[in-house]
């Protein structure tokens, strides 16, 4: 991405991690941390939950606000839970997709 200050994270799942980073560079914002979770997740998914809580863990000391680019991934809520505990607001609706990927846009504007 860039070398700016980090001003914005995002927690992707693997699977979007191509398209994520490409809205992050075609509308030119710096400062967006991008962390993937391995895409493989999927197999196993009630292994989402722990990984994406020990990856924003890791990142809050970075002092940015944190999005996860996540749906829910078949963690049956887990993953809501645990992001409602972290207070981090992640992709709306059940699975994602790369059509969801313009909400993130409205958090990616506010750190410009």
């Amino acid at each position: 991405m860039s070398d700016a200050p980090v001003r914005l994270v995002i927690i992707a799942c693997g699977a979007l991690a191509r398209e994520v980073r490409a809205v992050v560079e075609r509308n030119r914002l710096p400062g967006v941390k991008l962390a993937c979770l391995p895409a493989k997740l999927h197999n196993r998914p009630q292994l989402i939950p722990d990984a994406v809580r020990r990856t924003i863990g890791r990142l809050r000391p970075l002092g940015a606000p944190i999005f996860c680019a996540y749906g829910d991934c078949g963690t049956g809520g887990e993953l809501d839970r645990v992001l409602a505990e972290e207070r981090v607001e992640r992709l709306p609706g059940v699975e994602h997709g790369a059509a969801r990927l313009t909400s993130p846009m409205n958090h990616f504007q506010m750190w410009r």
